[in-house]
């Protein structure tokens, strides 16, 4: 294994799956050229219900070979912000998360939790010593909304209150994340962390504090990202150490590279097309091999099982080309001067919009708690790529789901051919509102 990374294993991965012509070409940001948007892609099954049978393969989308690159200061800035010394994160903040178990809950068995587990959970919580320590996480783990691992279900027997859908489950994070260590619970279990993703209880073990030297020398380093997902990484003996995602990274310095091995940094190996320099160059192409490196992941709600939701999808597929997403599809929508509010325009004066204003592979779309990403149009359809879990239909009045549970490329119809499909409900009459990213 070699972890030296050429220019030419940089050309080699993204040549694979696609022209050669579509890598050639830089512009900078200004100077992005809007592309064509019409898609001319082949029919195939209707897995989905879906207004066309499309190709799930965001290769065939491509459409132009514009590249830019974008500055990844903003997006380092986020992610080693909780280091600086005027950072602040309290407990207390922590809090709220008192208001997700008012309503009754549901344990893995399916049984409701009783009022004492509760009060066990608000209990450790609110008795944590603060801590206030620069630290990072070491190994990918879970972010909860209060200490416990278990899982917190509204009603099983309602559509989308069931599994997976864990409200305590706040987000997975990637082994080495900067963090803050806030808070421990009495017993040491549970560090209360923040990071530039989300703030949540964590394992202990899976987070190393740190001094200013270390943390000097991380944010010293380059940030190589991960391009080929769940890549293996090993430490000098050939030990391995963790999976890395598609939206993780590792750390270089003077050509060796780093990660958190338990309580050190060690050197590490690994299969050296597998990470390049933040930031990659921009373009449909390369965004396209990353997103076909997810496509046939199961839908994992919070990053259950090291899986994707809508919005962990959107985030880890751009962190690659330098461009910071906050954690949930609210914020990465609307928390953005470049975000234009939808909602008051009609169904078809919704789409007018998106077709006429939106460009290919870099304009979100936002629903209420759904983000998308635009791929263009095909039979005058807007078409876009989503993380799923699936659509709704009704079934003697009752309101199911017909499950999909993994990214798929659709239309804003999806579902609508199946019967008792909820027409108030498809994609394209829920339409909030897009961001372009510039």
């Amino acid at each position: 294994m070699k972890h030296l990374i050429s220019n030419l294993n940089i050309v080699k991965f993204f040549l694979l799956p696609i022209f050669a012509f579509l890598l050639v070409g830089c512009a900078p940001k200004s100077e992005i050229a809007t592309p064509e948007t019409n898609i001319s892609v082949k029919k195939l099954d209707n897995l989905y219900f879906d207004k066309l049978a499309l190709s799930q393969n965001p290769n065939d989308y491509v459409k132009d070979s514009n590249t830019t690159l974008f500055d990844s200061f903003h997006l380092k800035s986020k992610i080693f912000g909780v280091w600086n010394d005027d950072y602040t994160a309290t407990l207390s903040e922590s809090f709220w998360a008192e208001d997700i178990i008012k309503r009754d809950g549901y344990a893995e068995n399916l049984q409701k939790y009783n009022l004492e587990e509760k009060k066990i959970w608000l209990k450790d919580m609110k008795s944590s010593i603060e801590v206030n320590k620069k630290g990072i996480i070491s190994r990918n783990t879970d972010a909860r909304a209060l200490p416990t691992k278990r899982p917190y279900f509204y009603d099983p027997k309602k559509a989308g209150e069931g599994y997976p859908f864990d409200n305590l489950q706040l987000s997975r994070l990637y082994a080495n994340t900067p963090i803050k260590i806030v808070a421990k619970t009495l017993d040491g279990a549970f560090y209360y962390i923040s990071s530039s993703l989300t703030d949540g209880w964590i394992d202990s073990r899976d987070a190393m504090p740190l001094d200013e030297k270390q943390v000097e020398f991380l944010r010293e380093s380059n940030l190589f990202v991960t391009v080929k997902d769940k890549t293996p990484i090993f430490d000098d003996n050939g030990e391995f150490i963790e999976k890395m995602q598609i939206g993780s990274f590792v750390f270089e310095s003077k050509d060796d590279f780093y990660s958190i091995d338990g309580a050190k940094i060690s050197k590490i190996k690994f299969d050296d097309k597998s990470f390049i320099k933040l930031p990659l160059e921009f373009s449909g192409a390369t965004f396209a091999s990353l997103a076909n490196e997810m496509m046939n992941e199961p839908y994992g709600w919070g990053g259950y099982l090291d899986n994707r939701d809508c919005s962990m999808f959107m985030r880890d597929l751009f962190l690659p080309f330098g461009i910071y997403l906050p954690r949930n599809s609210h914020d990465q929508a609307m928390k953005s001067s470049e975000y234009i509010d939808l909602s008051n325009f009609s169904k078809n004066g919704k789409l007018d919009f998106v077709k006429q204003n939106a460009k290919p592979f870099l304009t979100l779309l936002y629903l209420k708690g759904h983000i998308l990403l635009y791929l263009g149009t095909f039979d005058d359809e807007v078409i876009v790529l989503h993380d799923v879990w699936g659509f709704a239909y009704d079934k003697n009045g009752v309101e199911q789901r017909f499950v999909i549970g993994k990214p798929i490329i659709s239309t804003l119809y999806l579902g609508s051919s199946y019967d008792n499909f909820i027409t108030k409900k498809s994609l394209a009459n829920r339409l909030l509102g897009i961001r372009t990213l510039h």
